[in-house]
């Protein structure tokens, strides 16, 4: 790992809560070259030896990381996932690529998705920016809210229907909603799976800027 990461541990900013369904472990958070590890405070012990492995956001560090959590989540009736993440925002001064926005490319809106018919898995809220071909809807870039600190942040959420990947239909669609977002003082962040390739180029190409890695290990029921 880096000299340049400060490693900063705090032991109570998880608090473990077995009657859950959904408990975090150990998590890695890497901000303005600050290396942030969590974990609550009765993991201390498994949370040391998985800080010692190395950088969490390298892949054969994180198989030992999961490695050192997954017999203990077993025991506790868990089955162990780690999830590694990139988190993008758009800049203060966002000035994207506009010629990545494609002709059908539109604000839909409550009366224009009733008459839509939809290709995408899932149907966002309106208003979203999504992709319009010949009336069908076959990706669209809208904002999930969640409550954080007291209020609520935002992600943005991408859909496409398989036959209009890579072709342009989710970057289009994300620079429409972030010119949107920033035109209203919105802050929205988009995250992307390490390994999702395809989801980071569309970030890049959007002009989105990328603001922290976030690697947790999660257990479920």
């Amino acid at each position: 790992m880096s000299d340049k990461y400060e490693v900063i541990f705090e032991p109570e900013l998880f608090s473990p809560d077995l009657s859950d369904d959904l408990l975090i472990p150990f998590g890695a958070a890497l901000r303005g070259g600050t290396l942030t590890y969590t974990y609550p405070s009765e993991f201390e012990p498994l949370a040391k030896l998985a800080a010692g492995l190395g950088d969490p956001f390298d892949e054969s560090v994180r198989d030992g990381i999961i490695g050192i959590f997954d017999p203990r989540g077993r025991d506790k009736g868990f089955r162990t996932e780690i999830t590694s993440t990139v988190v993008f925002c758009v800049p203060a001064e966002y000035e994207p690529d506009v010629s990545l926005i494609r002709s059908d490319t539109f604000l839909v809106d409550r009366k224009m998705l009733k008459k839509l018919k939809k290709d995408i898995e899932d149907e966002p809220e309106p208003p979203f920016f999504g992709t319009v071909r010949n009336g069908r809807l076959v990706s669209a870039a809208y904002v999930n809210s969640y409550p954080a600190d007291g209020g609520l942040e935002y992600d943005i959420g991408v859909e496409t229907f398989f036959e209009y990947e890579n072709l342009g239909c989710a970057t289009s669609n994300v620079i429409s909603l972030c010119r949107d977002a920033a035109e209203k003082n919105k802050f929205l962040t988009y995250i992307a799976e390490t390994d999702d390739c395809a989801s980071i180029r569309v970030a890049e190409k959007a002009g989105l800027m990328p603001l922290a890695k976030e690697m947790r290990v999660i257990w479920f029921r």
